[in-house]
């Protein structure tokens, strides 16, 4: 790659105003008791504290400016460019994250039919821990879904109780908005791997416990180790911390590239967060954030010959990369 040269992105017209709007209105409309036209005036909750059915209230912030410095810099010595992109309401630009100058590599990969086989004796290895108190109160253990061969992980906090019921991650109403979220950048769940950092729902819904996320934490690092995917994009702020060791708000990590290190190979994978769409629902004001970190994980996507080049006419990738 020719580091003296931004790389191609996907500009903001009238072919991506309707991919935001995909998501922009889902997001507000599903919301309880909401239409289109209406916005909530009560206060929302954070998204550090988000989960699907788990809301505590905290005073509405106005956003916080885009960091424009990778935090695991200093620990991390390969060389970085900045990507320009264009804002949301297509006027000027934004400075986005530093991206690696090439694809990084999480690990040895193995072969189809190898990891079909491994991943089937991880969930079973899951299924039968049963020390932790949630799994004797949950319906199913929640593995995940989607492509195994994807490059792009997606991962989750916790199941919800739809979750639960259906054995799957992300199929409630935040998981809907989760596929819209892909679909506004071309992706869906045959061209990405969903798991969560919990696999068993937390009684009440509540928030997985520190020392529950400690316990499946090993689960979830071989789980990675497994998939060997090119990218991992955190989804809400439990997952972040637990996966990143994030030590700030989503809010502070906009626009910042962060790494995952497998604790026992020592290699790393390039990550992003997002916010959990269950808090975008509750916190509509911040889905124009939202829909800027989409289009900087899409903008990676492509420059890592991850994913194809967006086609902006007609909704597909139009040139190489890896589905």
């Amino acid at each position: 790659m020719d580091h003296t040269k931004m790389p191609k992105k996907p500009e903001l017209n009238a072919h991506t105003a309707p991919m935001w709007a995909l998501w922009h209105y889902h997001s507000r409309d599903m919301h309880h008791g909401m239409h289109p036209g209406h916005t909530p005036t009560a206060s929302v909750a954070t998204e550090d504290l988000d989960r699907q059915d788990h809301v505590q209230h905290a005073s509405p912030q106005s956003a916080e400016p885009v960091v424009h410095t990778n935090p695991t810099r200093a620990k991390d010595p390969r060389p970085v460019h900045s990507i320009q992109h264009a804002s949301p309401d297509g006027k000027g630009s934004v400075q986005l994250a530093p991206t690696p100058v090439k694809p990084v590599s999480s690990g040895p990969a193995l072969s189809a039919g190898s990891k079909e086989s491994a991943l089937a004796q991880l969930a079973e290895k899951i299924r039968q821990f049963k020390e932790p108190s949630i799994a004797q109160t949950a319906k199913n253990m929640v593995f995940a879904d989607g492509n195994p061969n994807s490059a792009i992980m997606w991962i989750g906090e916790a199941p919800g109780a739809e979750e639960d019921a259906k054995g799957k991650p992300f199929v409630g109403a935040s998981g809907k908005l989760l596929d819209a979220m892909m679909a506004s950048i071309q992706l869906d769940r045959t061209r990405c791997y969903i798991t969560n950092v919990v696999p068993w729902r937390p009684p009440f819904n509540r928030q997985p416990s520190g020392a529950e996320i400690k316990m499946f934490l090993p689960f979830l690092q071989e789980h990675i180790r497994l998939i060997s995917p090119r990218v991992l994009i955190c989804v809400g702020g439990v997952a972040a911390k637990a996966v990143l060791n994030l030590d700030q708000t989503l809010t502070r990590a906009q626009g910042q590239l962060l790494w995952y290190t497998d604790p026992l190979l020592g290699t790393t994978i390039p990550a992003w967060t997002l916010y959990h769409p269950a808090y975008l629902m509750r916190a509509p004001g911040q889905k124009r954030a939202a829909w800027e970190q989409l289009l900087c994980i899409r903008a990676f996507l492509t420059e890592q010959s991850i994913a194809p080049r967006m086609d902006l006419q007609n909704g597909y990738g139009i040139d190489g990369g890896a589905e």
